[in-house]
């Protein structure tokens, strides 16, 4: 059985009549032709522009140019004169102008982007497509421009470049510090041993005493760096903005010379956020002496808060504003990066600032600069409110079953970076205790399953090697439920962090002295280990 062809598209139909042109639109539909695309032009939200093929106007929708009497007075002008009369950039107009000439050319079309600047100095972003309007025979008669704001999308991309590059710094400067600490560890640890060996007029212990604060001084820049990594061991709690502000008041009076004066202004109805008191206060101090140092002939310095609302939720705003040499678009690009400074090499580290960007960052805050050459700096912290907390009861203290004074204790040492693992040893040796020692987590299971006596206490690094010391512990306490756990570490990582709630737990931060390590370790023995549940 054949299948019957079918019929082509542009083939009627056996029977039926063939199709006839459509019958000629009169007048009367012309102009309502006309104002129906008029009306699609002219609510346009992209600027749209019909150029001659010599680049002349023709006509131009109402959002490139709003006057009705500059659209009237453009047709039949360029883009050079049109520049010419607004005072815009010649540069700008004769590419444009170029362009159309080599679209209608060509017959192809072309996309670019341009900048502009605005009457208040703003950057305006582009992007431009030119596409030839051809007749039936492929001739040019017209050239269409069509333009694109993408200066939100252009603001968007640089801010997620920002974000990414100093997410990559946090993240070296985190890396950084932490290997840093256990260099800092070593030193001043040893120090410390060395430090005791010397009577009071002893030389040499004074040689010592310099080498143990120029570690301190190395841990001070360390800090700071994990800060900016928002890599810092903090403790986050309800915190009143207002009463730490007024708390380091006369502190920043001291920093500031006597040409500048501190206004306080503090408007806040509910001013508590969650934060760390430490790193607030080093918030306003580096926001201070960054404030001081760009006023050096005097003027004023402003530290004000208030309630804002926010798509989130309700912020508080911390605001420092000077008055001081301001600062270009260009440093204001760069003023977060850990190590930029336009003082003196002997005048600052460049730190302090990035220090602020990263604490803020580790609060959930968020930071914006205003700045203008000439006319001072703004510096605005916003940050999520919390509720007031209820007034504290005190706890009893806990009462210890462990002698404080006989250090008899077992003590297993797990560090993979060998002279902090021996300094740890050597201090615990000498304060009377047994020291188990291995070098990685894999080495330390295997203490915890081999050595036959008791062992009381876990010391571990957070992060080693082969696996972490939240790792080690839970596997040790597997076989050994009441195993008391000191963690250290020179950044608690949002991915081995630990979890102080456990009382078993312990967590010491490097760099730490001597006299730190005892302290914890003791302190960690003296826990009764029966209220915990396996």
């Amino acid at each position: 059985m054949t299948k019957t062809p079918q019929s082509s598209a542009s083939t009627p139909p056996s029977g039926a009549a063939a199709p006839t042109e459509p019958p000629p639109l009169r007048a009367d539909d012309l102009v309502v032709v006309q104002a129906f695309f008029r009306r699609i032009l002219e609510a346009m939200p992209a600027q749209l522009a019909v150029f001659s093929p010599e680049g002349h106007y023709e006509y131009v929708t109402p959002s490139a140019i709003a006057n009705p009497a500059v659209r009237e007075w453009i047709v039949g002008k360029t883009d050079v004169e049109y520049a010419q009369s607004r005072g815009f950039p010649p540069e700008v107009a004769s590419q444009r102008l170029q362009t159309i000439r080599q679209v209608a050319e060509s017959g192809e079309s072309l996309t670019f982007e341009e900048t502009l600047r605005s009457h208040d100095g703003t950057s305006l972003h582009y992007r431009r497509m030119v596409s030839p309007v051809c007749d039936a025979n492929g001739n040019v008669q017209h050239v269409l421009g069509y333009g694109l704001d993408i200066t939100a999308q252009r603001k968007a991309e640089d801010e997620l470049r920002h974000a990414q590059k100093m997410e990559a710094i946090g993240r070296l400067a985190g890396g950084v510090a932490h290997d840093f600490n256990n260099l800092i560890t070593i030193i001043g640890g040893f120090a410390d041993c060395l430090h005791d060996t010397f009577d009071a007029t002893d030389e040499r212990r004074h040689t010592v005493q310099a080498i143990r604060d120029a570690a301190e001084r190395a841990a001070g820049l360390t800090r700071q760096l994990l800060s900016f990594s928002r890599r810092a061991p903090i403790e986050l709690a309800p915190l009143d903005v207002h009463g730490v502000i007024g708390e380091t008041v006369n502190m920043l009076q001291r920093l500031l010379s006597e040409q500048v004066h501190l206004s306080v202004d503090l408007r806040a109805a509910h001013p508590w956020i969650r934060a760390d008191v430490g790193q607030l206060r080093q918030v306003l101090l580096n926001l201070a002496v960054n404030a001081r140092d760009a006023m050096p002939h005097g003027g004023v310095l402003t530290i004000g808060t208030c309630n804002v609302e926010h798509a989130e939720g309700q912020r508080l705003e911390l605001r420092v504003t000077d008055t001081g040499v301001g600062m270009s678009d260009e440093i204001q690009a760069r003023i977060f990066e850990p190590f930029f400074t336009t003082k003196l090499p002997d005048q600052g580290t460049g730190l302090g600032l990035s220090t602020v960007y990263g604490i803020v960052k580790q609060g959930a805050g968020q930071i914006l600069v205003e700045s203008e050459l000439g006319h001072g700096s703004t510096f605005q912290i916003l940050w999520p409110v919390v509720d007031q907390p209820e007034p504290r009861v005190s706890q009893p203290a806990v009462v210890s079953r462990l002698s404080a004074t006989h250090n008899t204790e077992v003590i297993l040492v797990a560090e993979d970076e060998t002279g902090v693992r021996q300094l740890v040893t050597r201090i615990l040796k000498n304060a009377g205790y047994t020291v188990l020692e291995a070098m990685c987590g894999t080495d330390a299971l295997a203490v915890v399953e081999l050595h036959e006596g008791p062992i009381d206490l876990l010391l571990s690094d957070v992060v080693m090697a082969d696996f972490g010391g939240r790792t080690l512990a839970d596997a040790a306490r597997v076989l050994r439920p009441d195993l008391r756990v000191l963690y250290m570490s020179g950044y608690a990582d949002e991915d081995n962090l630990v979890e102080k709630a456990e009382p078993l737990d312990g967590f010491l931060d490097k760099p730490f002295s001597v006299s730190g390590l005892l302290t914890a370790v003791r302190t960690l023995l003296s826990v009764d280990p029966s209220p915990r549940v396996p």
